[in-house]
């Protein structure tokens, strides 16, 4: 994780040379699920806190590393899995009006900490598996800035990473992976 940190700083640095370049911060709500092959899940909802650091390329292309603590997760009748990260996204941003743009772009997520509130009967034929502490996923999302400080956002996420280790329930291989919906108010520090 740490070569991971340093790379971000490293990649921000050598952006930065140059660029106008704008700090926020970031704070929303999270709609969480997982796409999964075992139960139906249904959403679960958390918070989304961080900070960014935008790169105008250009006129309408501005290029926005992330740094977000997202409470992810999902519920079902067995079990509520709840997934706290810390994701590093790396957004690009193509302004396609005067205020409004679309984005997308890859992210990596690093798992701090979890919780599955599970049935006893969930395990019994199974070790409970443990989780990937990596999650690599993909954003797509639009934004409106409501002026030079605020703006507000909508991103969608899809995990890439199953979420376990090597879960084999019942002979079957479970895969599950992150998804999320997520609304976000933006303030310009700088």
């Amino acid at each position: 994780m740490k070569k991971t940190l340093l790379g971000a700083i490293l990649l921000f640095s050598i952006i930065s040379v140059g660029q106008e370049i704008k700090f926020g911060a970031k704070i929303g709500i999270n709609n969480s699920n997982v796409s999964s092959s075992y139960a139906g899940y249904s959403s679960i909802m958390g918070l989304q806190i961080g900070g960014y650091a935008s790169y105008n390329i250009s006129d309408k292309f501005v290029l926005q590393p992330e740094l977000l603590y997202s409470m992810q997760g999902a519920s079902s009748p067995l079990a509520k899995l709840t997934l706290n990260y810390l994701n590093i996204p790396v957004m690009g941003k193509y302004y396609i009006a005067d205020k409004f743009n679309l984005e997308a772009g890859p992210q990596i997520g690093f798992l701090l900490s979890t919780d599955t509130a599970a049935t006893p009967s969930q395990y019994s034929t199974s070790t409970p598996p443990s989780k990937n502490s990596v999650d690599f996923g993909i954003n797509f999302g639009a934004g409106y800035d409501v002026n030079d400080k605020i703006s507000i956002g909508l991103r969608y996420t899809k995990g890439l990473s199953n979420i376990y280790n090597n879960w084999v329930l019942g002979g079957q291989t479970i895969a599950m992976y992150n998804t999320n919906i997520g609304i976000s108010l933006t303030y310009n520090i700088k």
